[in-house]
């Protein structure tokens, strides 16, 4: 199959990834060979050039291929050496010097070069430090025609060619602002954050209230996941002046990440004050509200947005996730379609593009977003992460083994786990499921793993999460706690009727289920209810209250109910599934049809899949006889799945999970 320029440099990275270097570097070679990258190509060569391990090899044949456009050599090789490691800088050199041997107009490389040779380095670093003053030969007037004569270039969108004129100005002027507010602006473009930091550093040592400097600082600090420091810099931001609008919005946007929402709604709410109708803010206050369970309020405050006009493309995003997560994805998709008309290649929102794509079965499209972004940004960690679960939920146990091994990113290492015990790779199961049992990790996936491997190979391992789970399914009627048809029944139709269904990925068959989660989508239908199942999560606890198995031990302090209905029509029934997100995982039986045969409808927990347990013996299930009004709990460990039924009543069902927060 022919692959196109994208589907082949996403390739020749995945090869790269997995240690295919000759392999990747011939895919490289024809793409260089075959393409003339222009420069506004600079999602291409910025990220084909940033993996360490082909990196120089590559370079040296873009000048092999590209030796009578110097200009764009060097636009490569900047990029090269200011996202690599220091250590890498003189093997760079001395691969580009040989790879120039037969080059007669070779004077701007060499010149490059010196600049980046490990001796430069250390002498850049020692002009660096503050404050020495600017030498004698430099005057005013020069360093402001230098100043000029940078600004056009950066205008021009040369950013090579601005970067290495920038830094060498810095290094002569290092107590003049204007030289590294240019270099922090340009190392942004090259989403070299953490050098943009140091940058804008500078100023605030020059000029310590410098409020663009702080705020600057602050919003990039937030974007690289270290909001407790961007919050000290924003504060100082503001007290200096309170009028930046901004610094009170990234604020905001900083404590909903800490979890502080009330004192995320008063930044907003200032934000506010000082320009009503500021989208950011709105955006803001609809999140605060929504992590508070106040989803009707949300509601309002993104409604208002909805109204606005507006080209920034970071509303866009912001109203696609609170759409998202309130189950309606084609409303979330067009909001990402029109973020990406304003700023096109954006990988966040082509990663959420992928996700709402996912959540409504449309895979193709939704692995097309994802490696979209990855060509965008092939560090893009969350469109690898997202990547490879659609390829572990699509039975693509290899890619997604290969994509997630290493990540080290939310629950990667839980999925490698899993995927290496479906494909059968016994020994490095068994390392990694050592390793995890080592590091002490009590979850509901890795004890799940430990029990299906304790019946497929007789294992005798430590389970952490649960070793006899089956003896935690607890089974209970609701009818007389509580009026039950006017609480649940009345309830689930109500929500059935008004709230987007959605299928699920090749586990059910003739049947629906809610998007998104009930409990905080519906908070005002769902608090009495929520109520009970609490109450009845805690007599669960109080009848185990004696027992040493881990998930019990190690109750998590604070969790959050995650729930969805269910509606099977007749033939329906879910696949073998856990839920890897929970600690607890329960269904309560809204309508149960008569049965026509003595297992139709019930629930059935299992350590394993049927195909293994064939021949094990029944110790390793349970039918569950369920009946309307009934309410089961069990250990997230457990697969479970449902047995056909043939009625002419559909089965409703409200399962939730109890996820820990901590």
């Amino acid at each position: 199959m022919k692959l196109n320029v994208s589907q082949a440099i996403l390739k020749a990275d995945h090869l790269e990834k997995s240690g295919a270097i000759d392999s990747a570097t011939a895919i490289y070679k024809a793409l260089l060979k075959g393409l003339r990258l222009q420069s506004n190509d600079e999602k291409y060569w910025r990220k084909i050039f940033t993996r360490e391990s082909a990196t120089i090899n590559v370079f040296a044949l873009v000048l092999s291929t590209y030796t009578e456009d110097i200009e764009y050599c060097v636009k490569v090789l900047v990029h090269l050496l200011t996202s690599s490691p220091k250590d890498l800088i003189p093997q760079a050199a001395e691969t580009v010097k040989a790879s120039l041997l037969n080059n007669q107009d070779k004077d701007l490389l060499l010149l490059t070069i010196g600049k980046w040779t490990a001796p430069c380095l250390e002498t850049r670093q020692r002009k660096n430090q503050l404050p020495p003053k600017s030498s004698e030969g430099n005057s005013k007037a020069n360093y402001k025609e230098k100043i000029t004569a940078l600004k056009n270039i950066v205008a021009q969108n040369n950013v090579a060619e601005a970067l290495i004129l920038a830094e060498e100005l810095t290094c002569e002027n290092p107590s003049e602002i204007s030289g590294w507010n240019i270099l922090a602006h340009l190392h942004i473009k090259i989403s070299n954050l953490p050098k943009a930091i140091e940058c804008l550093e500078k100023v605030i040592q020059i000029n310590p209230k410098d409020v663009a400097a702080l705020s600057n600082i602050g919003a990039m600090l937030i974007d690289i996941g270290k909001q407790g420091e961007a919050m000290q810099y924003l504060k100082n931001a503001i007290e200096i002046d309170r009028s930046l609008i901004q610094a009170h919005i990234n604020l905001g946007n900083a404590l909903l990440l800490e979890g502080s929402a009330r004192d995320a709604i008063e930044a907003f709410q200032t934000a506010l004050s000082i320009s009503p109708n500021t989208s950011e803010a709105l955006i803001g206050l609809g999140k605060a509200h929504t992590l508070l369970g106040e989803s009707n309020r949300a509601k309002n405050f993104f409604k208002k947005v909805g109204k606005l006009t507006s080209k920034n493309p970071d509303v866009h995003i912001n109203l696609a996730t609170f759409k998202f997560e309130q189950g309606e994805f084609e409303s979330a998709i067009q909001s990402l379609k029109t973020a990406l008309k304003y700023r096109q290649s954006d990988p966040n929102a082509l990663t959420n593009l992928g996700k709402c794509y996912q959540e409504l079965n449309r895979l193709e499209e939704a692995r097309s977003s994802y490696e979209e972004a990855l060509i965008v940004d092939a560090g893009y960690i969350e469109a690898t992460y997202e990547l490879g679960i659609l390829f572990y939920n699509s039975d693509k146990l290899k890619k997604a083994t290969h994509l997630l091994e290493g990540l080290d990113y939310k629950w990667s290492d839980r999925y490698v786990l899993k995927c290496l015990y479906l494909r059968g790779e016994k020994d490095k199961f068994s390392n990694l499921l050592d390793q995890s049992i080592a590091s002490g990790s009590v979850n509901s996936m890795v004890g799940s793993l430990g029990s299906r491997a304790e019946a497929r190979y007789r294992w005798e391992k430590p389970n952490l999460f649960c070793k006899k789970p089956l003896d935690y399914v607890d089974q209970t009627s609701l009818l007389k706690k509580c009026n039950f048809n006017e609480l649940f029944v009345n309830t689930a139709h109500s929500v059935l009727r008004s709230t987007p269904m959605v299928g699920h990925q090749g586990l059910m068959k003739n049947g629906l289920q809610t998007a998104g989660n009930i409990f905080s989508l519906e908070k005002d239908l769902m608090s009495p209810i929520e109520e009970i199942i609490r109450s009845e999560i805690e007599l669960y606890r109080k009848k185990h209250s004696k027992s040493e198995e881990g998930f019990l031990v190690n109750w998590p302090s604070n969790y959050t109910l995650f729930g969805w209905f269910i509606s099977l029509k007749s033939g329906g029934r879910l696949a073998a599934h856990m839920h890897e997100m929970g600690w607890i995982s329960a269904s309560i039986y809204i309508n149960v049809p008569p049965k026509k045969s003595v297992d139709s409808g019930n629930l059935v927990v299992c350590t394993e899949d049927a195909e293994t347990l064939a021949g094990v013996g029944p110790e390793q299930k349970r039918s569950v006889d369920v009946k309307t009004g009934d309410i089961c709990l069990f250990p997230s460990s457990l697969l479970h799945y449902t047995i056909p039924f043939d009625s002419s009543e559909d089965r409703v069902v409200l399962a939730f999970d109890v996820k820990p927060c901590d």
